[in-house]
């Protein structure tokens, strides 16, 4: 199993959030160097994991619904599916469709990040950085 990073807020409950803190994608990616996965691991926290090619997002999702059916209470279940992050394209999107988005990217003739978001029709905003509480491996990092 790949590194992964625990995203929390500082107070480490319903932390799940922080990743719509703005710019927190794009920044997560910078960190990251790389697309990532996001797994909802419950209301407290998200599980990012770099995609890296050594998982892909079926196994994730099989992991995320196994831990969520045995270790994590009802109440704070989010949900089973895993998300995606594509850092030159700024796409959000559920693990099972990055497989779609990039064959529609191959087809439409895309080869840089405008002629996709004018293609997919996105927009990108520029907003103040900020980061949760990160841990990677059991370490804080501030």
């Amino acid at each position: 199993m790949p590194t992964f990073f625990v995203v929390t807020n500082t107070e480490r409950i319903d932390g799940a959030g922080v990743i719509f803190y703005p710019e927190f994608m794009d920044n997560m990616g910078e960190l990251l160097g790389n697309d990532f996965f996001i797994l909802p691991s419950s209301i407290h926290q998200m599980l990012i994991l770099p995609d890296d090619g050594q998982v892909d997002a079926e196994m994730l999702r099989d992991m995320v619904k196994e831990v969520n059916a045995t270790q994590v209470a009802p109440a704070e279940r989010l949900t089973n599916d895993v998300y995606h992050f594509d850092t030159k394209d700024h796409v959000f999107e559920k693990g099972r469709q990055v497989h779609r988005t990039s064959e529609r990217k191959r087809s439409a003739g895309c080869k840089n990040r405008e002629s996709w978001k004018r293609t997919a029709g996105s927009e990108t905003e520029n907003k103040e950085t900020r980061y949760g509480t990160l841990i990677k491996n059991n370490h804080l990092i501030n």
